[in-house]
Order: structure tokens, then sequence, then C-alpha cells
């Protein structure tokens, strides 16, 4: 979920004034879970009419790729068990995004559910960290809040990455030099954002290091520039300026 919050934050800035609601519920935690009705109802000593009202203008939306993680499913049981209390029909308010195959095809219980491929494509080769911002796990609130003004920017995206010959694809070969560098021991990335994107840090952090950065391998990531009483002469420093 950390990347899908990294994205939606970077992206409040297209946001139109008149948009829908979005929650983000990932996390077991009861006071979580208290302060999701207090969000969807406007009050934290909501009336059970109010919760079946918030619940029946609602559409959940339950992520993930195996169909067997189990903090998602106890919020599957949670949120099913909360809409038959209030006579509401969850499959009506249910979707499940997931991987073909996934336990959410194969398992009964799940049987009644639409469910929705996470990747565009319908294919499954895209890792679980990974899957934002080109997958429906981003996509889909992203769509929902900025409406046709993504539009453009998915297609400037894709041209960015148009290349027939992966040999004149810039980021490839950007993802080469920060590689090769990481061998020569220039392994910490300091990279500079722009103000409307530094809310992209920390995703960007997870993503470079928990993937790429295993077992003494890859690079760390820090976000804009050091204090100049850090330098180091260059033939001594580890870092890198991207």
């Amino acid at each position: 979920s950390l990347p899908v919050k990294t994205y939606l934050e970077a992206f409040r800035y297209f946001f139109p004034p008149q948009r829908p609601t979005w929650h983000l519920l990932d996390s077991t935690n009861p006071a979580i879970l208290d302060g999701l009705w207090r969000d969807l109802t406007g009050r934290a000593d909501h009336t059970e009419a109010e919760r079946r009202q918030a619940l029946e203008t609602s559409t959940v939306v339950f992520v993930s790729k195996s169909g067997t993680t189990v903090e998602t499913n106890s919020h599957f049981d949670y949120l099913v068990a909360q809409y038959q209390a209030l006579g509401l029909d969850p499959t009506k308010h249910i979707i499940l995004l997931t991987d073909p195959g996934s336990g959410y095809e194969r398992n009964p219980k799940y049987a009644a559910y639409p469910k929705v491929w996470i990747q565009v494509d319908g294919k499954t080769d895209i890792g679980g960290r990974s899957t934002p911002p080109g997958t429906r796990a981003s996509l889909w609130p992203l769509g929902l809040l900025i409406g046709e003004e993504l539009r453009p920017a998915l297609e400037a995206a894709r041209q960015m990455h148009a290349y027939e010959d992966a040999a004149d694809d810039p980021w490839l070969a950007a993802g080469v030099r920060l590689a090769e560098l990481a061998k020569d021991g220039r392994d910490v990335v300091t990279y500079l954002w722009p103000d409307t994107l530094h809310a992209m840090h920390t995703g960007t952090k997870q993503l470079f290091e928990e993937s790429l950065g295993k077992d003494n391998k890859g690079v760390t990531l820090f976000p804009d520039a050091p204090a100049l009483s850090d330098l180091v002469p260059a033939k001594k420093s580890r870092r890198v300026f991207v």
C-alpha cells in the first residue's frame, strides 16, 4: 500500500475540487478501523443508520495478487459481516483486484464477487512492490480522483518508454549506470526532487532498497542534497547525485 499512497500524494496537485472520497485500509489495528468508520460517517459516535448509509454509498476494492493475504482477507471477512448485519448485499459493493488463478478465483468463498485483474494486460509478471504506478492498484484510485486528466499523463509516460531498441532507452541506461557505480562502491544515491514530487520519496526508496538492495547489493537512496559538512572529496565519496 505504501507505493499507492506515495503516488496519490504526489498527484494530489491535480485533484479537482469535486471528487470521490478515497480511503486506504492497510492495517488490522482496531483503532484504524474505528477511524475508517469515523471518516465514512463523519462522526465518531455514528448511528447504525449512518453506518448503513456509508456502506450503501461505498465501493470496497480488496487488492491481493495471491488472494491469500491474511490481513486483506481479514478485512474482507470483517466488511462482509458488516454489510450483511446491516441488510446489504456485499457482492454489490465489493470488488476483488487480483491475479488470474489466485486464491480469489479458486476459493468458492469468493465466487460471487466480481474480479478484475491487477495488471491491465491480464498477466501476472509484475511483482507486488512494483505494481504502482502501471497497474490498476494505483490507476483505479488515480482515475477516480483525477478523471480524464490522467489520460494525457499516462500517454506521456508511455511515450517516454516507447523505445523499440532497449539500447536507446535512457531509463535502462540510467539503471545500468547506477548498478555499475554500486559495484565500484558508489552506492549512496542522492536524488533531488522538485517540491511537487517530494512525496514520492518513501515509496521510491522502498521500491529500490527492498527489491534491489538485498545481500549487500543495490543502492541506498536519500532525498535532497546533503549538508556541505557531510561532503567529502569525490574520489572518497560513495555518493551519486541524480
